[in-house]
């Protein structure tokens, strides 16, 4: 494979296995098993959407459309689809977006 970036870890995944590359995909691994040996959240595992499901229905009976909450989420189409398990990543965005309009609601 020939890329004009090396020493990425995205260089690595797309087929790219120079020195620079190995160096940087063995440092995530390294990273993301540091991770998980000392408990810490990692972003792209899924949890169950109960939670936020909750949320957005608190959103919802406060009137707040189903296209602001996905704008205010970072989401190009105003549909915003929860199937059973989400990220965790998508859980934090959500319940920031939560955090944020209750807080402005109430000053």
């Amino acid at each position: 494979m020939k890329t004009d970036t090396h020493g990425y870890r995205k260089s690595y995944i797309a087929g790219c296995r120079c020195f620079p590359c190995t160096v940087a995909n063995a440092h995530y691994i390294a990273q993301y098993r540091h991770r998980q040996r000392t408990g810490q959240i990692l972003l792209g595992a899924k949890i169950a959407a109960d939670r936020a499901k909750r949320l957005l229905e608190q959103l919802h009976q406060e009137q707040v459309t189903k296209a602001s909450i996905a704008h205010a989420l970072g989401l190009r189409s105003p549909g915003l689809k929860l199937h059973d398990r989400i990220t965790v990543r998508r859980y934090l965005k959500i319940k920031r977006v939560h955090r944020q309009y209750f807080s402005e609601a109430y000053d």
